[in-house]
């Protein structure tokens, strides 16, 4: 069965079309990341899956359900976070969760706590969201969006507004709740930070799929590598393992070669000056904003 399936899903807003003919069919277990510019339509077909809109054509399917009732009652297994999160301004995240938890008639008094844990917020802080930074409402979002347990999470730019550090976290977060088997469906722009989470990707432009692969068949059509040159490789690669453990290195005798790399070479030879190492960083294939680029024809 499949987690969501749309078939020819169209949504016209008076002349305006913001979604033409969607045919998409997600597994459970996988992080499908959803890439498009701005005005694609990705933020109207997470509206339409929350039930907070409805397709002009076309036809859809939460869990096998399809039915009004049905779709209704496969939301309640689904934690979504489109657009900016909803929160009573005066409040902290905890007593704002315990009203996400009310409407959602759960009793778990642990899972709040459990939940600001999760992506990083301190349970017992009494500090209101209309203090939050941009990227503390990213995390008190998701927050809500995990209570009740969710098979299902769908995201939309859950990293907007994050540090460095809160993007690792939360990249790691996803994929620790993938391993959990649930099924993540995220919109991102931070494509170099998308790469390192998704197992699919879905492109999008102007309303319609342009294409739905694996992130292994997107690794084998790009062949986006790094490769390092510098006077001390044993203490460059030493570096490089230790600043970004999350690096896939190959190191031999003349280079180092960091496949399936996301970062630009900038920001490789920035790290290694961080460290007073002078290198050379070559890049060959494409990179996944590349690719992107390339499929909407710019």
């Amino acid at each position: 069965m499949y987690i969501i399936q749309t078939n020819a899903l169209t949504k016209q807003y008076k002349e305006v079309p913001a979604l033409r003919e969607v045919t998409l069919a997600l597994e459970p277990g996988k992080i499908y990341g959803l890439v498009g510019n701005n005005g694609a339509g990705k933020t109207t077909l997470f509206r339409i899956l929350a039930g907070l809109a409805f397709p002009t054509a076309g036809s859809y399917s939460l869990f096998g359900e399809t039915t009004q009732k049905g779709l209704n009652q496969a939301r309640e297994k689904i934690g979504f976070l489109i657009e900016s999160p909803i929160f009573y301004s005066s409040m902290s995240a905890k007593d704002n969760l315990k009203s996400v938890q009310l409407l959602l008639g759960r009793k778990d008094k642990e899972e709040i706590s459990r939940v600001l844990e999760l992506v990083g917020l301190h349970p017992t802080s009494r500090q209101t969201l209309r203090t939050f930074s941009t990227g503390m409402k990213q995390r008190y979002g998701l927050a809500a969006a995990l209570i009740g347990d969710p098979e299902l999470l769908v995201l939309d730019e859950p990293l907007n507004g994050l540090d460095v550090e809160g993007i690792q976290d939360i990249n790691r977060l996803l994929v620790e709740l993938k391993d959990q088997g649930k099924t993540i469906l995220l919109s991102s722009h931070l494509l170099a930070q998308l790469y390192k989470t998704a197992t699919d990707y879905i492109f999008m432009d102007h309303g319609q799929i342009l294409e739905q692969i694996t992130h292994a068949e997107l690794d084998e059509r790009c062949g986006f590598q790094l490769t390092v040159r510098t006077g001390d490789i044993p203490y460059a690669a030493k570096v490089l393992a230790e600043v970004r453990p999350d690096l896939e290195m190959e190191v031999e005798e003349d280079c180092i070669r960091l496949i399936h790399c996301s970062d630009t070479a900038g920001s490789i030879t920035g790290t290694l000056r961080n460290h007073r190492i002078t290198a050379t960083v070559e890049t060959s294939g494409i990179s996944l904003e590349d690719y992107f680029l390339a499929l909407v024809g710019k």
